[in-house]
């Protein structure tokens, strides 16, 4: 750096004259990084001003990471080799620039750490460790360091609590994962990193993973959930489907058909049918089709040998939605399933997963993270093969075809919540049950009396408490006045995913008493949901 503007520069922060360091940092020809460091440790150790000394900061970096410092590095002649032909020019400083440039990444870090700003503050520890010359410090104890030792032990110390708290970041901050066996490069800016050596218990990887140089995906829904890229488009239609074949069940399904097509029509009609074990056709792709279609046959042999594509059951219990379901909340097309299954007892249901909603990213994202990959692996020195390109390779798309039948819920009992149809055929014992409901059902309510009877009759004729009120339901439904049929659709709102939270209660207590609706009222009002 020129030795003139640094002293101008300190002369004039020394008169807190900020505009005129600031001219004569525009006026150097080269080191305006350091001149902007300069600025910066005025304020953060003259000024004790942050938000200041972190703006100069920051321009230094940009400085340091787009205008380095350059030297002509001259061949020397030596016993046996040839000089080159013209002296070759690479980017290098001399030592008490690069101790500038490391002392200049600490405070910014020291900054970031201050406002919990891990990501940053792990990033500029590095470059301070990686950029400090071995300068030789003196400790209060009176021991000598070398510098480089102490900045390397916070980085690692920062890096494990970052590492700790990998899973608060933002989504889109972790979104992809690579783990490696060491950190030298954390410029990335579309995926994080992470060492191996360190304690990754926290996160979930499939078995025999993770591996060093693997790049993983998130799982959409499940916060620790870690997949290799190059499986995600998979793992997520398999995740679907899978979900799917528990909740169709769980509402009484009788069976399910699931097909897997082409998404191109012409494809679909060079296709033919063959069997595997266990009685499953899937589709094969005609031996003259193109790569792409191999790749997409590919995808849907793999469909058919993981998931059961066809299966019956004999459905006994009343519909219900498991408790341990992760898709189910973010997917309205099942939540109107359920509805449609309990209110208006659906018998059949038809729906298609498409496999290009299921993708990692778009193309441009998915291009900006392989661009950054490359760029990282050539500076570790390792090979960015086929392989790796093969991994960001998108999957034809493909079709799953999903077809289910319901059995009628007069033929299903136990718990559950199901409504009764009007047309139902019912049991002896049932219709006795109904018709004793219905000489108790007087002025709009059940007696207590009334109710002593219809316990006594419901274990004399075995029937369920759920299936009691079920059957109650049915029968009190149609007597509902405008302010219970109020409160029926708000409940109902507020119950989509099958609970109620306190604040929820609190607020259908409040509604309720605003429509003068008793307590007891309000609970049979809400069997019917």
């Amino acid at each position: 750096m020129n030795d003139y503007y640094r002293e101008c520069i300190e002369d004039a922060l020394s008169d807190n004259d900020i505009k005129t360091a600031l001219e004569y940092v525009e006026e150097m020809d080269y080191g305006k990084g350091l001149g902007y460091a300069q600025i910066g440790d005025y304020f953060y150790l003259e000024m004790d001003d942050e938000e200041n000394a972190f703006l100069y900061y920051n321009k230094a970096i940009k400085m340091f990471e787009n205008e380095p410092v350059r030297r002509v590095a001259r061949p020397v002649a030596r016993p046996g080799y040839r000089p080159a032909p013209r002296p070759i020019a690479r980017p290098v400083t001399d030592e008490e620039t690069e101790e500038d440039i490391s002392s200049c990444y600490v405070s910014l870090a020291n900054i970031e750490i201050d406002r919990n700003d891990l990501t940053n503050a792990r990033k500029h520890l590095l470059l301070s460790w990686l950029h400090d010359p071995d300068t030789v410090v003196e400790e209060e104890d009176g021991k000598i360091r070398n510098l480089k030792d102490i900045l390397r032990t916070r980085f690692e110390s920062i890096n494990e609590e970052y590492t700790k708290k990998f899973l608060e970041l933002p989504s889109v901050e972790r979104k992809y994962l690579l783990v490696t066996d060491s950190i030298n490069d954390l410029n990335q800016s579309h995926f994080a990193t992470l060492d191996m050596k360190s304690d990754l218990s926290h996160l979930s990887f499939p078995f025999g993973h993770p591996q060093v140089n693997e790049l993983y995906v998130a799982h959409p829904l499940v916060t620790n959930r870690y997949i290799p890229i190059e499986d995600y488009q998979l793992e997520m239609i398999e995740d679907k489907v899978r979900e799917l074949c528990e909740l169709a069940p769980s509402l009484g399904a009788e069976r399910i058909d699931i097909d897997c097509l082409n998404s191109s029509s012409s494809e679909r009609t060079n296709n033919r049918e063959t069997n595997v074990s266990g009685g499953v056709s899937r589709k094969i792709v005609s031996a003259n089709a193109s790569y792409h279609n191999e790749a997409s046959n590919r995808l849907l042999e793999r469909l058919s040998r993981s998931i059961s594509l066809h299966q019956e059951f004999q459905p006994c219990k009343a519909p219900f939605v498991p408790d341990n379901l992760i898709w189910y909340k973010s997917e309205p097309n099942w939540q109107r399933l359920r509805r449609q299954r309990l209110e208006g007892g659906l018998v059949t249901h038809e729906e298609r997963i498409e496999t290009s909603k299921c993708r990692a990213g778009s193309s441009h994202e998915m291009n900006s993270v392989k661009a950054e990959l490359k760029a990282l692996f050539t500076k570790i020195d390792v090979e960015f093969d086929q392989t790796y390109e093969t991994k960001f390779e998108q999957m034809e798309d493909a079709v799953l075809a999903i077809k289910i039948k319901f059995a009628p819920l007069s033929e299903l009992t136990g718990s559950g919540t199901t409504r009764i149809s009007k047309n139902t055929n019912l049991s002896a014992n049932v219709q006795r049950y109904l018709n004793e409901v219905k000489e108790c059902f007087v002025d709009g309510e059940i007696s207590k009396t009334g109710r002593k009877l219809l316990n006594r009759m419901r274990e004399q004729l075995g029937i369920s408490e759920a299936r009691a009120a079920e059957l109650e339901a049915s029968v009190v439904a149609p007597k509902l006045t405008d302010d219970e049929k109020e409160y029926l659709e708000t409940y109902r709102e507020a119950c989509t995913d099958g609970k109620i939270s306190d604040g929820e209660r609190r607020m259908l207590d409040r509604y309720r008493s605003k429509l003068g609706i008793s307590e007891s009222r309000a609970k049979e009002i809400e069997r019917m949901a």
